[in-house]
């Protein structure tokens, strides 16, 4: 596509620079393309290159309902691409049992879906379509160092080549800061001249471990993919069981401050058998492993507010992980990557590339990965380990206790409730807001609860029943699976 608006009123430089190489700066990279000369990538990792892959402590990539769609609008075609390649759709409590903080939200509702993977697969297939355009430079091995210009107008990086040292400085009319998790992106922005950055941090001592098996034919045939959220309140252990390509499945155990997992081989285990439920660790007997365990600590939730600041440079744009970052038990991050690029896309079809665009998609950008972030964080706050940097005051901490005493109870309806069931869906894959939450319907299912005559939602049995017969689990549902436990009324 030729592009309408290569110079912007100003006759700023038509060239763009994105920091960080990921899903993030590929998806961002691709859409700047058209409305400039050229595009620079500055990415610290050879994923590139031949025999590239994914950092190997990375956990299964999972895109929700919502971020599918936006990628699929961004690249049309790109899911039929991905489940060729090997990725997997789930549907949410069709194909995945779901163990909320409040019981197994009930079986068969098909309000919502997820795509997994490996971000190996992810990056590949995106990047092939990205870089498409002729105009686009990867810079591999190579970080950002700091931003250029001031606090008005931003006028590119300097940069540092992590092998040799050298450093050298990229001219850009729009830089979009992609570089991920980490305090790296509110550095570079002090840096220039502003105040500290305001950012709402969640610091629950969140830490993961993850691995990679080949599951026992019998239990495999079974497509027994599995999520067990962490009970902040109670036990802030979880984990996650999913398919990815080439036969393989991946075990994420995620702990909070406290209970971070181990990242040895018999801790592994050791920690899954100690999850809310023994589905997951029943699910891994006999299996096969076909890697060490690896994994990341000291993760924390982060949502930069650049709107605080009294001016905001022109030319900068967040995306991804630079803009939010989530508890990876979500796995909310590339969905919203998704969810915010969309939105480049269409301020860039709105406003060329001019100086309104920054002021605009900054906004639309917050607004698309706000529903993630005001889905994750109440348990993140809920945690009594969690430090945060924002602290509400009396009335919004009086309103939040009132919505989590309130959420328990549509929790414990969406075991047997269909509206509450169906709004739950809705919102972990991003489809709706927690809004949803508020709806008549719901509202009913919640003040109801469980139904008395239906049976509790159970995880998914270890062994697969044969074709025509109901699933029934495999051993005795506890109480702790109906979500009937005392710390319930906390």
């Amino acid at each position: 596509m030729a592009s309408q608006n290569r110079t912007s009123p100003a006759g700023r430089p038509t060239t763009a620079l994105v920091l960080g190489g990921g899903l993030a700066g590929l998806l961002a990279a691709y859409e700047l393309a058209p409305y400039v000369d050229s595009v620079t990538v500055v990415d610290r990792g050879h994923r590139h290159g031949p025999g590239a892959g994914p950092a190997p402590d990375e956990p299964a990539l999972m895109l929700h309902a919502a971020g599918a769609r936006a990628l699929e609008e961004l690249h049309p075609g790109i899911l039929d691409e991905l489940v060729a390649a090997g990725a997997h759709r789930l549907g949410m409590t069709t194909d995945m049992a779901i163990l909320t903080l409040r019981g197994w939200l009930a079986h068969g509702c098909d309000a919502g879906f997820v795509l997994t993977c490996t971000r190996g697969l992810a990056r590949r297939v995106v990047r092939e379509r990205a870089l498409r355009p002729g105009n686009i430079t990867v810079l591999e091995n190579t970080e950002a160092v700091s931003l250029t210009g001031d606090s008005y107008v931003l006028t590119g990086a300097v940069v540092r080549d992590r092998a040799s040292g050298r450093m050298r400085r990229l001219d850009a009319g729009i830089v979009v800061d992609a570089a991920g998790r980490g305090k790296g992106v509110t550095r570079r922005i002090s840096e220039l001249g502003l105040p500290p950055v305001p950012v709402d941090s969640l610091d629950g001592g969140i830490a993961y471990a993850t691995r990679t098996f080949r599951l026992a034919p019998h239990i495999a045939a079974g497509r027994p993919a599995v999520h067990i959220q962490p009970d902040p309140t109670n036990d802030s252990r979880g984990g996650t069981l999913l398919p990815v390509e080439g036969d393989r499945w991946m075990a994420t155990l995620v702990g909070m401050r406290g209970t971070e997992p181990p990242l040895d081989e018999e801790g592994f285990m050791a920690y899954a058998a100690r999850l809310r439920d023994p589905a997951l660790v029943e699910l891994l007997a006999g299996a096969e492993p076909l890697g060490p365990v690896q994994g990341r600590q000291h993760l924390v939730n982060r949502r930069v507010h650049l709107k605080w600041l009294p001016r905001i440079p022109k030319g900068l744009v967040l995306v991804g992980e630079a803009e939010t970052c989530f508890n990876p038990v979500y796995g909310y991050g590339a969905s919203t990557t998704a969810m915010a690029v969309l939105a480049l896309r269409r301020g860039l079809a709105r406003h060329g590339t001019g100086d309104k665009l920054t002021l605009r998609v900054r906004r639309d950008i917050a607004k698309a990965t706000q529903p993630a972030w005001g889905t994750s964080s109440p348990g993140e706050r809920r945690h009594p380990g969690t430090v945060a940097t924002m602290r509400p005051g009396r009335a919004a901490l009086a309103v939040m206790r009132f919505l989590g005493r309130y959420t328990d109870r549509v929790l414990r309806a969406g075991g047997s409730r269909p509206a509450a069931t169906r709004a739950l869906v809705e919102i972990i894959t991003l489809s709706r807001t927690p809004a949803a939450l508020l709806t008549p319907p719901v509202l009913l299912a919640a003040l109801r609860g469980p139904a008395d005559d239906a049976r509790p939602a159970t995880p998914p049995p270890a062994t697969p029943a044969a074709p025509g017969t109901p699933a029934t689990p495999t051993r005795p549902v506890a109480a702790h699976q109906t979500g009937e436990r005392e710390h319930q009324t906390h």
